[in-house]
């Protein structure tokens, strides 16, 4: 047969009885579909920071964000640029009354729609490739300039003159590169540089 307990000992057994039943854990933190996983985890952390620390990092919080900020200097406003005075429509200085003058007279003088005389251009004395023509008589006045020059007429002589010049450089630049023609040192120049290269 079973003994009665006590009211006094039936507390002080469900006292037993709680103080050694295992604490029941903590439910878990629902995430919030919106958080990240690093917001999820502060969130965490800061469930398990005692009060009196999270009073001391609201504190730190609140003393930084009172902390008074510099407002920053007030930009000065442009200075207005003086409008510029209205430059002359020629550069030039005005002309005199006696050059004026002379333009005028000179614009009289000129006939009516015709345009001044332009400048030749400058240009070389061998213009265009001679014809056979031509290159037959450049022969024949080099020709006759050897053989008498006074024979010859004064343009004759002027261009004969010339020819010869010309034939006298040519032989020069030849004798420099050797006596061989352009195209073949130019040849022979670009041989020796691939074969540098």
């Amino acid at each position: 047969m079973e003994r009665k307990r006590s009211a006094a000992a039936e507390a002080r057994r469900a006292a037993k009885r709680a103080a050694l039943a295992p604490a029941p854990a903590p439910a878990p933190v629902p995430a919030a579909p919106q958080m990240t996983r690093q917001e999820q985890f502060a969130r965490q952390r800061a469930e398990k920071r005692s009060p009196a620390a999270m009073a001391r990092r609201a504190a730190r919080r609140a003393g930084a964000v009172a902390a008074p900020v510099p407002a920053p200097a007030p930009i000065p406003a442009p200075a207005p640029v003086p409008a510029p005075a209205p430059a002359p429509s020629s550069a030039r200085a005005p002309r005199s009354a006696a050059a004026e003058a002379r333009r005028a007279a000179k614009r009289a003088a000129a006939p009516v729609g015709e345009a001044p005389p332009k400048r030749a251009k400058k240009t070389t004395a061998w213009g265009a490739q001679a014809d056979e023509t031509t290159i037959r008589r450049n022969a024949e006045l080099r020709a006759r300039f050897k053989e008498d020059p006074s024979l010859l007429s004064a343009d004759d002589r002027a261009r004969a003159e010339q020819l010869i010049a010309r034939d006298a450089r040519k032989a020069a630049k030849k004798a420099a590169r050797g006596g061989e023609s352009k195209r073949a040192a130019a040849f022979k120049k670009r041989i020796a540089s691939d074969a540098s290269a």
